[in-house]
């Protein structure tokens, strides 16, 4: 199940990491929101860090969105992803660079001829987005954000940055990022293609048994209703601490980390990252606050 659960937090199918319990203490959140507020340590004016999940039911992603939530992005002067999602040019670019495997691999060099069947059918029944001979060549990982869709049955699907993202352009505030898409698209690299396609694998064969995923099933159902204790706690439950963990998660939250301080020095910033990178040992929250920040859950009122 934690692959799975890794390809639903980032809109990239990035993995998310675990903590042990005893890790968990000092690191956890202390309030069932979203929607965090930085403020102090020389801030004149606060700032708003949110959790975001990518594939969620359109009713779900409703109720997330606040008056709370609302309120806070029109406090502010700019919406920040991991992403400028409204770089249309620099993601086509680093589509077409990152999207396809390197040095010629493709999924016969890393499957079996019965799991290679496996993933064919399902593109044949049941996504015709790509032709086979692209789903061949195309890196695992992309494959499997498809893949990861079809967990949810409602009719309506969305995705959290889009509909921030949306809310954004009402309240015409300037879009950017904390990353730059040449830069996240290259961490999928730490991630060896055998790997990406294993998980795989078991993304396929989880979404044919539904029963087997109650985590899942949870895990949307404590984020549509911001019980952040306990989406928290599922999460560090099933992850783990493997290297790729730490590079997807850990590496990006100590490059953003000074980015944000010196954005918020000149700029009331709402950041919407994947929740998952919140909390932890070295998450944003705790690290920000080790820094002298005073970060506080912002509840409804």
């Amino acid at each position: 199940m934690k692959k799975i659960i890794r390809s639903v937090f980032f809109s990239l199918g990035f993995i998310v990491s675990g903590l042990s319990v005893s890790a968990q203490a000092s690191v956890a959140p202390e309030a069932n929101t979203l929607l965090w507020r930085v403020s102090g340590n020389g801030l004149s004016k606060p700032s708003y860090i949110f959790g975001t999940i990518h594939s969620i039911c359109k009713a779900d992603a409703e109720k997330v969105l606040t008056p709370a939530l609302k309120q806070a992005m029109q406090d502010c002067n700019e919406v920040m992803f991991e992403i400028d999602i409204t770089n249309t040019a620099a993601m086509i670019v680093a589509g077409l660079s990152n999207s396809t495997m390197a040095n010629g691999t493709n999924l016969k060099q890393l499957v079996n001829k019965k799991q290679l069947k496996i993933i064919t059918d399902y593109f044949t029944t049941e996504i015709s987005k790509y032709p086979l001979e692209r789903v061949m060549i195309l890196r695992p990982f992309l494959l499997q954000g498809d893949v990861s869709n079809n967990f949810l049955t409602c009719a309506e699907k969305t995705s959290m940055e889009g509909e921030l993202h949306e809310l954004a352009d009402t309240y015409n505030l300037p879009i950017s990022g904390i990353s730059s898409v040449k830069e996240q698209a290259s961490f999928s690299d730490s991630i060896p293609y055998k790997k990406q396609a294993e998980s795989l694998l078991e993304t396929i064969r989880r979404v044919k048994n539904p029963e087997a995923n109650r985590d899942f099933f949870d895990i949307m159902k404590f984020y549509a209703n911001q019980e952040m204790i306990s989406l928290d706690s599922i999460i560090r439950a099933t992850m783990g601490r493997g290297k790729e963990d730490k590079v997807m998660l850990d590496t990006r939250n100590k490059l953003w980390i000074p980015r944000m301080q010196e954005k918020m020095k000149t700029q009331q910033i709402f950041l919407a990252v994947g929740v998952a990178h919140l909390f932890g040992d070295e998450g944003i929250i705790p690290a920000l606050r080790r820094e002298g920040y005073t970060v506080d859950g912002v509840l409804e009122q």
